[in-house]
């Protein structure tokens, strides 16, 4: 058994052992470089782009223009970074279209909608943690505005977020209301 083993490794030794046989031979001569010819590219537009072919002629830069055979056109693949299936938010947590124009995601949902989850407490101001019906989470203090109804966060007290709304009545009067989020109770 010890035969054995001492057998294999000096196989193995005698098999790494790196003879040279060959003598080194020198370097060969390096080839005289030619200069290149110069090109110019003439751009012939096609109906699926451009391609560009190279014209002999004067041309600042001695760099070879591609050929048509190298182009690629590739209008017609597939992007493979575009992901197979798109998931979208179901059609009853779609955000309703904010009255005005653009408005911040914030102020894409009814008040009411919102949830608040948690209250932060500080010297000079306080802030909320209220959660939309995607369940995205935003961080408000007094003064910004939620909701679709130009609502402004009027107070933040330790257990609730006051909002004030502006909005138009059936008959075009301008009202106001105050919506009250109060935090979950503990169990």
């Amino acid at each position: 058994m010890a035969a054995i083993l001492l057998l294999s490794v000096w196989v193995a030794a005698a098999g790494c052992k790196k003879e040279n046989t060959v003598p080194p031979s020198s370097p060969a001569p390096a080839k005289p470089v030619q200069p290149a010819q110069p090109a110019v590219q003439t751009q012939s537009s096609t109906a699926k782009g451009n391609i560009s072919l190279p014209v002999q002629g004067k041309q600042s830069s001695a760099r070879q223009a591609p050929t048509a055979t190298n182009l690629v056109d590739f209008a017609s693949r597939k992007d493979p970074f575009k992901p197979f299936v798109t998931i979208g938010p179901t059609a009853s947590a779609k955000p309703a279209v904010a009255k005005g124009g653009v408005s911040l995601p914030i102020q894409s949902y009814d008040v009411n909608k919102f949830k608040l989850t948690g209250i932060i407490t500080g010297l000079t101001d306080n802030r909320a943690l209220l959660v939309d019906p995607l369940g995205k989470a935003y961080v408000v203090k007094t003064g910004m505005l939620l909701g679709n109804n130009n609502g402004r966060v009027s107070r933040i007290s330790a257990t609730s977020v006051e909002v004030l709304e502006y909005f138009k009545d059936d008959n075009s009067q301008l009202r106001k209301r105050t919506v009250r989020l109060t935090l979950p109770q503990k169990k």
